[in-house]
């Protein structure tokens, strides 16, 4: 009898202990279905988060696109930009007349604009690069018809006039 009791309580308790670790598996099943619930609640929360940031550049870049490339509407009065000696960056003396040129017409609302390079010694490849930049944010900026009209004065110097003619600013 006592064995059998004995095998009786060792059953028991293998019974007992298999109802156990069932429940114990069913509640780890649940902690990792729950961890992996938090995990992906994060994933998802800082995708929608980057999304989020990433439209909201996007807003940024197109209404920044919107405010350079608005229409403008210009007016009569004509503009005439005086330009001597040397005209570019690459020399150090050089970078605050560029700088100070290229203000006084960056920002045009003349229909005429011309460029007197009667007195320019020198044109650097930044100040082709500045002008022709300039003539095509015009065309896309104005309305159809309605753009400025731009022309330059031939330099007294034959190799400025044959620069500005082979890098295709007469064009």
């Amino acid at each position: 009898m006592k064995k059998l009791s004995k095998k009786l309580k060792n059953h028991l308790i293998s019974s007992q202990r298999k109802k156990i670790r069932k429940e114990i598996r069913a509640a780890n099943k649940k902690k990792y279905k729950l961890g992996l619930l938090k995990i992906r609640k994060i994933k998802y929360y800082w995708y929608f988060k980057l999304r989020e940031e990433i439209r909201k550049s996007k807003e940024k870049r197109r209404n920044l696109k919107k405010q350079l490339y608005k229409r403008r509407i210009f007016n009569d009065t004509p503009v005439v930009v005086h330009i001597d000696k040397e005209f570019g960056i690459e020399e150090q003396s050089g970078i605050e007349y560029y700088l100070e040129k290229a203000a006084s017409f960056i920002d045009l609302s003349s229909k005429d604009l011309r460029f007197d390079l009667t007195h320019c010694n020198r044109i650097w490849p930044s100040g082709i690069v500045l002008l022709c930049s300039l003539k095509q944010w015009i065309e896309l900026t104005s309305k159809s018809g309605q753009a400025p009209k731009i022309s330059s004065s031939p330099s007294n110097d034959l190799k400025v006039n044959s620069y500005l003619g082979h890098c295709g600013f007469y064009d």
